[in-house]
């Protein structure tokens, strides 16, 4: 099974209310990606997504596609499939390398993934994604650049560890990993500032919903908290910006 390395321990309802507040940017950056593909894709592969959030974005982007969610996470797993009415979205609790396994080569046409694919790139590489894309499917990897990073209110040592992990932008190494596999890389970004009541977002880190939060000691997340109540403030504006990484498989390529 792939365990991803520092990987927060989230709770469902906490993570799903907090995360929420960014549905709007999530489809908006989903309509970004969607306007540099070729056509639009019939099936799916959400990857690591959580209570579904993704899964929805990408739903809104492709109306007409069969999506499947995939996360390891059985607890959010099962919070997805309560919300989903959809009968084109399932969802399943599986291991990543484990549903690459028993997909049908050559079935999907767009597998995606946002802010995770970190956790196990090293497990999972493009080779095995490719494996069961469709000719000309592509794979979307969204992570955070690191001056959405910096744009959040953290202790200090989780806001260095933000800007520091999120910091490491990764195109040199996509570009050789679609060389050697045969792939087409395309880079864009997009970003929009947000808002968030104080509440939402203080209760989020209280409650380690926020990436590193939950390295750090209890005691000082609570001191941070405390203080933040006292700034005269109703929201807090983050700057969500996303680079997409998008990895053509190419038609002439042969198998």
């Amino acid at each position: 099974m792939i365990t991803p390395i520092f990987a927060p321990a989230f709770t469902p309802n906490a993570y799903h209310d907090f995360y929420s507040t960014f549905d709007s940017y999530n489809k908006s950056l989903v309509a970004v990606a969607s306007s540099l593909m070729d056509s639009a894709p019939a099936m799916l592969l959400d990857l690591a997504c959580g209570t579904g959030l993704s899964t929805s974005a990408l739903e809104a982007n492709f109306a007409r596609a069969r999506i499947l969610g995939v996360d390891i996470d059985a607890a959010l797993v099962e919070f997805a499939q309560r919300l989903s009415i959809n009968p084109n979205i399932s969802f399943r609790c599986v291991d990543i390398a484990q549903i690459l396994d028993e997909l049908t080569p050559r079935s999907v046409d767009l597998v995606f993934v946002k802010s995770a694919y970190h956790y196990f790139d090293q497990q999972v590489p493009l080779s095995r994604i490719k494996d069961v894309l469709s000719k000309g499917g592509t794979f979307i990897i969204a992570e955070r650049t690191a001056r959405s990073a910096q744009s959040y209110p953290l202790p200090n040592v989780a806001s260095h560890h933000w800007t520091s992990f999120f910091g490491q932008h990764q195109v040199n190494r996509r570009f050789e990993e679609a060389q050697a596999n045969a792939m087409e890389l395309s880079v864009s970004c997009y970003g929009e500032f947000v808002q968030i009541p104080i509440e939402d977002y203080l209760a989020a880190v209280s409650a380690n919903q926020l990436f590193g939060i939950s390295a750090l000691k209890a005691e000082l997340v609570k001191q941070w908290v405390a203080k933040q109540l006292t700034v005269e403030s109703n929201t807090v504006s983050v700057f969500e910006e996303f680079w997409l990484y998008l990895l053509r498989k190419k038609v002439s390529t042969h198998e």
